[in-house]
Parts: C-alpha cells; sequence; structure tokens
C-alpha cells in the first residue's frame, strides 16, 4: 500500500483492513464462465483503458465468449488506475484513492492469467474441465512489486441433499 492517504486513514480507524509485511494488502479476483458470459470481477474502479484491455483477453476464451466486468466486486480497494495514468494530472483526485501505481495493472495481469487458465481448463488441459476461477494474491503491493497469486478452481457444487424434504 503505496498510498500514504490510504495508510492515514487506516491509523485512524476509518479503514478497517489488514495490511501485511510491507504494507501489501490482499484481495481476490474472480473469473466464472456462465455458457459464453465470461464474468471478470475487479476489486474497485478501474480506468476505462484498464477495462478494456481486461475484455480483451477474456475475448481470448474463444470467439463467441462475451466478455463482462462486476466492477467493485468481492472488494473495494479504491481507484485502479494504470503506472502512465497514474502521474496524469487529470486523474488527481483518483490517485488519493488508489492504493499503488501497479494496483490497476496488477488487476489486468491477473484476469489474463485466469483467462489462459481457463483456456486451458476449456481444452481439456489439466483434467478439471470448466470451472470459475479465483485467484488471491496482493495487486496492492509496493511500487513496482509484482503480485503472487494462487490460482485454483472454484469449488464444486454440493450434492443434492437426499435426506429428510428432499424429492425422491
Amino acid at each position: 500500500m503505496d498510498n500514504i492517504y490510504l495508510r492515514l486513514a487506516r491509523v485512524l480507524g476509518l479503514i478497517d483492513r489488514d495490511f501485511y509485511d510491507d504494507g501489501v494488502v490482499l484481495s481476490d479476483l474472480q473469473l466464472l464462465r456462465i455458457g459464453e458470459a465470461a464474468l471478470a470481477s475487479v476489486p474497485g474502479e478501474l480506468v476505462p483503458d484498464l477495462g478494456l484491455s481486461i475484455k480483451s483477453r477474456l475475448a481470448d476464451l474463444g470467439p463467441d465468449s462475451v466478455p463482462f466486468l462486476l466492477g467493485l466486486s468481492n472488494d473495494e480497494l479504491g481507484y485502479l488506475l494504470s503506472p502512465d495514468d497514474y502521474s496524469l494530472e487529470i486523474f488527481d483526485y483518483e490517485r488519493t484513492l488508489c492504493p499503488s501505481p501497479r494496483a490497476g495493472a496488477t488487476v489486468v495481469e491477473t484476469h489474463a492469467m485466469l483467462a489462459r487458465v481457463a483456456a486451458q481448463l476449456e481444452r481439456g488441459e489439466g483434467g478439471l474441465g470448466r470451472a470459475g476461477l479465483g485467484a488471491r494474491g496482493s495487486p496492492l503491493g509496493a511500487l513496482g512489486e509484482e503480485g503472487s497469486f494462487e490460482v485454483a478452481p472454484a469449488p464444486p457444487a454440493a450434492p443434492p441433499d437426499k435426506g429428510k424434504g428432499a424429492n425422491r
């Protein structure tokens, strides 16, 4: 977490969030396929160029894939800017609520990785079949620090209840 204002807000108790070693904050990202829809969660508010970048990478899942971005999903990290946008005067306000100059780029990179893994699974590589995927990592690490992510298939659906009250 590079942003001094967000660090101060945490110290003052305005933000209830754990920071880990070196100010790293963990967040969650998901990629879910429903039919041809590819739903990508974003834990904040992306600038348009980053959103378009994620959507173009989701289109790699197949020619019939329809990408959707779900902003402010599962978390609210603030504004997610690209490193180029971070220094522009037009984004002065957004920069005060952006956790790190690399936060937006790391979210894009993570969704690119999730899309690659999902495409492999859909082609039958890895033996898991079609699945929702999630990543938990550190998109808010320090400037220049790469996030490290753990990728896992979505948990399987619970088996139908065969006990009392179940249809027989």
